[in-house]
């Protein structure tokens, strides 16, 4: 069952049985990201992916072994935490959704960016 994030109210799938395209009726999707300063900061909570060959480059006088990162998993510990926000602040998409009615309510709270500058 997927239930507003403010109201609780339950939400029903614009198709039934394609609950995981994530689209509700009368609802829309919200996404999280917690960054620097917040205590849910992901970095905490990840450990890094790592893709291609060990390559050696010289940095001064030492060669350093290298790898290209690609992204981040969340650790173990942060998946078997019994708090929920850590466990989801290991994740690389946080979303929940809020109702049509509590988007209106709350709309004063939000911000609104055009591409990455605030216009609202």
């Amino acid at each position: 069952m997927t239930q507003c994030i403010i109201c609780e109210k339950e939400l029903l799938p614009v198709m039934e049985g394609h609950e995981a395209n994530e689209q509700y009726l009368g609802a829309g999707e919200v996404k999280m990201a917690f960054d620097y300063g917040s205590r849910y900061d992901w970095m905490g909570y990840t450990e890094p992916v790592y893709e291609g060959p060990v390559r050696t480059v010289k940095v001064g006088d030492f060669e350093v072994e290298i790898q290209d990162v690609v992204g981040g998993k969340p650790t173990e510990d942060t998946l078997k935490s019994e708090d929920r926000a850590k466990q989801l602040s290991g994740c690389n998409r946080i979303s929940a959704q809020l109702c049509d009615d509590c988007f209106a309510a709350k709309a004063h709270l939000f911000r609104g960016y055009q591409d990455r500058e605030r216009i609202i």
